[in-house]
């Protein structure tokens, strides 16, 4: 086992992070690295803030994988699920920001090629950069798709399509709303009504996608990469204007009702969960239809584009989101609710 570099493990002092970092991570050189063997880690010590009481949740956490030629250092680990602890999130967020040392984890491999069917399920299941692997696994990508099947993604345009009309006008809904202290209840009710109509198209799409791409690989057609980029774009503009929301029912607390201001804030912290999971959505499909790509090469730099657009709105959604939702909690804190 290599310590050299490792700067937790047997250190004199013990330093506590209490904002979420995964560059608490250390690995060190695996010692078996041509032995295939799991590794695994439980705890029941994982505890975070909820973003609504302020009071502390507890979590049971597993975590197994097979190292190659890094293994994850535990104290860092340790360290690194600690940092959880004064951090205001829902269960759905603590799990996939503990993902994230999944990424961390590959970069730090010697030889991410020897890892590709690692990194084919890590990418169906985060919210992972496609360009980190596609340099690495491009050759790999086109020889290991073994199912007998190519469905066309030209087959999921359709839908898309009627699925971005139908966003597009949930956000020209929320762009004709303006909130008042009589009002944000019952203008709220009414927008998450629409946002929930939307959500369920989006779930249902990308249901069918996971279970076709359990069946057939894809052939990618340009127009599908258009739409999946087109629709990040609205759900980023979408959480903007909910961020917009949360700024006029804090300014509107202190002259408003508080059974209107307690229906308005609920409303909103839904509101905030199904924006997020939509954008989520979309971008787990779209690193769906890329990892089970036949035509990868050919569609490279489309590919890297509409990762792009994605990763610039996915940031852009998540600060909307959870500035609405600091808002929005500081409000209920503010007046009692």
């Amino acid at each position: 086992m290599m310590t050299d570099d490792l700067d937790h493990l047997g250190s004199g002092e013990t330093t506590y992070e209490y904002e979420v970092n995964p560059e608490l991570l250390e690995t060190f050189a695996n010692p078996y690295p041509d032995r295939k063997y799991k590794v695994t880690f439980t705890t029941q010590e994982v505890t975070s803030l909820c973003p609504i009481t302020g009071q502390p949740d507890f979590y049971h956490i597993t975590i197994t994988y097979i190292p190659d030629r890094h293994c994850v250092e535990s104290k860092s680990l340790k360290l690194y699920l600690f940092s959880f602890r004064q951090s205001g999130m829902f269960a759905e967020t603590m799990a996939n920001r503990i993902l994230e040392m999944a990424d961390r984890i590959l970069i730090m491999a010697d030889n991410i090629g020897s890892m590709a069917d690692r990194i084919l399920i890590t990418q169906q299941l985060q919210n992972s950069n496609v360009a980190l692997t596609q340099a690495a696994t491009l050759t790999t990508l086109n020889n290991m798709v073994a199912l007998s099947d190519s469905f066309n993604s030209i087959a999921y345009n359709l839908t898309l399509g009627q699925l971005n009309n139908d966003t597009q006008d949930l956000l020209n809904e929320m762009a004709n709303v303006g909130l008042t202290e009589t009002n944000m209840a019952s203008e709220l009710a009414q927008i998450e009504s629409s946002t929930t109509f939307v959500l369920n198209k989006t779930l249902s799409l990308y249901t069918t996608m996971m279970l076709t791409s359990q069946g057939a690989s894809h052939y990618i057609n340009g127009d599908t990469l258009t739409l999946l980029g087109d629709l990040s774009n609205i759900h980023q503009a979408l959480a903007a204007y909910l961020e917009a929301y949360a700024q006029a029912i804090e300014l509107l607390s202190p002259v408003t009702d508080n059974v209107i201001l307690r229906d308005a804030t609920a409303s909103m912290l839904r509101l905030a969960k199904d924006i997020g999971i939509m954008a989520d959505r979309i971008m787990e499909m779209t690193d769906n239809i890329i990892v089970m790509a036949d035509n990868i090469g050919l569609m490279a730099e489309r590919i890297v584009e509409t990762q792009n657009i994605q990763q610039t709105n996915v940031k852009l959604t998540e600060g909307s989101i959870l500035a609405a939702q600091s808002m929005v909690i500081n409000t209920i804190s503010t007046q009692g609710l």
